[in-house]
């Protein structure tokens, strides 16, 4: 169809036509001769009648002939050299030679049409073996799986031509190898009327970009097409990336779980669903606290992304699970507690002490993330002070203020020189919030001081 427009004029269309081919002029080569050995037919060729513009006459049905243009080896052309046309295509499907050659061309002819030349081919004597030639190609196959059709390497001559009478021992290797995968299956074979089978080729590793390669002492080798190897069936579980330590509350960095066949390749196809827990469980109370724990394999790959736990322990793993499949474990890991957040007392002081004498008690604090776990890398100081001071200038005693070891604090010997009701006391350490110590009572006691005072009331008393 044709288009018509103009300025400000709408735009119309032709009704549709066809355009056909002129009368014909001239023959073409659509597929030239191809090389051959004597005495046996080549492969088709065909010769076309065009128009002057060199479009296909289709409709033409002259009679075609071929003849030699040049002969250098004074062969015999046997075969139908006269072909009618059948839609303007002459195909010449017997033609043979019979002495061997290098440098022979045809001539095409056809009445009132001008006469054309193919393209130089060479005929070979089919006596001597050259090279390897793969006639069957290896195909793309499963993993562990024999390629089939079975793999066939010819003996030929020159010109690609099989030498039917060879017997050469043919060995066959992998070329192109992107996993340092092993070739399996019988390797070494002696060809039969000029053709090596191989049968039970196979490999196990999955991947595309494979070739073989084929060789035999004496021949030029022959490289195959490439192919590929497919996973087999869905056979176990396996960590691709493994976890690792993660701080309290915070994602896990990305880790994957792979669906593989019997061999480990990965089954690409597979979109099962696998479903992670916390197996080894040192503190006995650590879980998943969020994150999607149940991921569907994209391309035979589960990758979790979002896993979060909150008690810190050394020595976590992960199952993994899918239906049908053997349960795995990861490597171990630890989740680190978390930047310290409060201090806790642990242990407190008694609810009655003696005035002026050591608690029996050390008091004990921990550093604590928000998530309640000890920060066992903590080493900073930590100081004890009165939270509530119902006492007329005390004195705490001992020694206050002590580096945290693995995120707990001790205080020994530490006592109050003065009786009141209601003490409480207070830890401080990087400005974290504290819970103070449940109250307290400092009483009188009965002792003898170094001064020869006894210490029975706020103030110091002659015995």
């Amino acid at each position: 169809t044709l288009n018509a427009n103009g300025a400000s004029l709408s735009e119309i269309t032709s009704s549709a036509f066809n355009i056909t081919s002129g009368a014909a002029d001239h023959l073409a080569f659509a597929t030239e001769p191809p090389e051959a050995t004597q005495a046996s037919t080549m492969s088709a060729f065909v010769v076309q009648i065009q128009d002057a513009l060199n479009n296909p006459v289709t409709g033409a049905t002259d009679l075609i002939t071929i003849s030699f243009n040049t002969n250098p080896s004074g062969s015999t052309l046997s075969g139908t050299t006269a072909v009618n046309a059948v839609d303007g295509i002459a195909t010449f499907s017997d033609i043979s030679l019979n002495l061997a050659g290098n440098g022979h061309k045809f001539n095409a002819d056809g009445a009132s049409l001008t006469q054309i030349q193919s393209a130089l081919f060479n005929i070979g004597d089919g006596s001597s073996p050259v090279q390897l030639g793969f006639s069957v190609e290896p195909s793309d196959a499963q993993a562990n799986v024999n390629n089939s059709p079975a793999i066939k390497v010819e003996v030929q001559d020159a010109f690609g031509n099989l030498i039917n009478t060879a017997t050469d021992t043919i060995v066959l290797s992998l070329n192109t190898n992107p996993t340092s995968d092993t070739l399996l299956g019988t390797l070494t074979v002696a060809a039969v009327a000029g053709v090596a089978t191989f049968s039970d080729i196979k490999l196990l590793k999955a991947s595309t970009g494979y070739n073989l390669s084929a060789a035999a002492t004496g021949l030029a080798s022959a490289v195959s097409a490439d192919f590929e190897i497919t996973p087999g069936a869905a056979h176990h579980l396996a960590f691709g990336t493994q976890p690792v330590n993660t701080v309290a509350g915070i994602e896990f960095a990305d880790f994957t779980v792979e669906i593989q066949d019997e061999w480990n390749n990965i089954c690409t196809a597979n979109t099962d669903v696998v479903t992670v827990s916390v197996g080894t469980n040192p503190p006995t109370t650590g879980v998943i606290s969020s994150g999607d724990y149940d991921i569907a394999a994209v391309a035979g790959i589960a990758t979790f992304h979002d896993i979060v736990m909150q008690k810190a322990a050394i020595g976590y793993d992960f199952n993994a699970d899918m239906t049908a499949m053997t349960q795995i474990t990861s490597s171990s890991f630890e989740i680190i507690p978390h930047t310290p957040a409060s201090i806790t007392f642990t242990t407190q002081p008694s609810a009655t002490t003696i005035a002026s004498i050591n608690m029996a008690d050390d008091i004990v604090v921990e550093m604590r993330d928000q998530y309640s776990n000890v920060n066992i890398y903590n080493t900073d100081n930590v100081t004890l002070s009165f939270n509530q001071n119902p006492g007329t200038a005390p004195y705490i005693g001992g020694v206050t203020t002590v580096a945290s070891v693995a995120g707990v604090a001790t205080f020994p010997g530490i006592y109050i020189d003065v009786v009141a009701n209601g003490y409480s006391l207070d830890a401080d350490a990087l400005a974290l919030t504290t819970i103070p110590t449940n109250t307290f009572d400092m009483v009188c006691g009965t002792h003898v001081f170094p001064n020869s005072g006894v210490y029975c009331s706020t103030k110091w008393a002659v015995a």
